[in-house]
Order: C-alpha cells, then structure tokens, then sequence
C-alpha cells in the first residue's frame, strides 16, 4: 500500500510538472525524467511514462506509427525515450537492460529509419515530434 501511495504522489507531481506554465520544456523533462528514476521498479512504468509523454506530444505515437509502420513496441519505446533526452545510461536503468544493448538498438533504429549520414536518431525524432504538433 505504501508503494502504491507513493507511486500515486509521484504520479501527481508529474501531472502537476506537465501542467506548470512557469517551466520550459526543457525543465519539465528533467524533472519527468527525475520523478521516473523514483518510480522505475514498478511494472506498469511504460503506461505511467506513455501517458506523460502524450501529454507533452500528443500526436508523436501516432505519427512516428504512420512514418515507420515497421518499428516494434520496443523501439517506439525507445524513441520517446530518447525524445526526453536520456542518455543511454538512464534508458538502460529503466529498461533493466545492459548499456551495450541500448546502444546497439539505437544504432538499428537509425538503418532502420533510413537515416542519412550525419543524422542524428534524436535530430529526426524531434523533427517528426515538431511537424506532429503543427498538424
């Protein structure tokens, strides 16, 4: 019950971050990013971290699908995640993965999406996220 008490304020505090007009994009991530560490043993973490990310870019799920159909659970997952900015390192720690294996995901994510030479995976997802927001 504490778990779940605790999770329920970790959740709020979120919300609330999502919420603050105060607070650039940039700071909002980081403390997204902050509150998930606190929350990261829990199962449910992808549905607590999905419904966030939408609130930050509602259309990015859907425009990501409609772009590259191919992509898996698993790399859409990885995407979002490297939308917010965080390092392999942290995607390991959350995913419960080696740091090895992030790194090699990205790199197939990158052939996968057919990105040029010198285009970054983040460069082109937050290009996508930009274009699903002004439309």
């Amino acid at each position: 019950m504490l778990r779940l008490a605790s999770l329920n304020e970790t959740i709020a505090s979120i919300g609330a971050t999502v919420d603050d007009k105060t607070l650039s994009d940039g700071d909002k991530l980081s403390r997204i990013k902050g509150e998930l560490k606190e929350i990261a043993s829990y199962d449910d973490l992808w549905q607590l971290f999905h419904i966030q990310f939408e609130k930050l870019h509602p259309s990015f799920f859907s425009r990501l699908k409609r772009e590259y159909p191919d992509l898996t659970a698993g790399e859409t997952r990885m995407c979002s995640y490297v939308m917010v900015n965080m390092t392999n390192k942290e995607i390991a720690a959350l995913t419960r993965r080696n740091i090895r294996s992030v790194e090699t995901m990205r790199y197939r994510l990158t052939k996968k999406m057919h990105l040029e030479e010198g285009t970054s995976l983040s460069a082109r997802l937050f290009a996508l996220a930009d274009t699903a927001a002004k439309g």
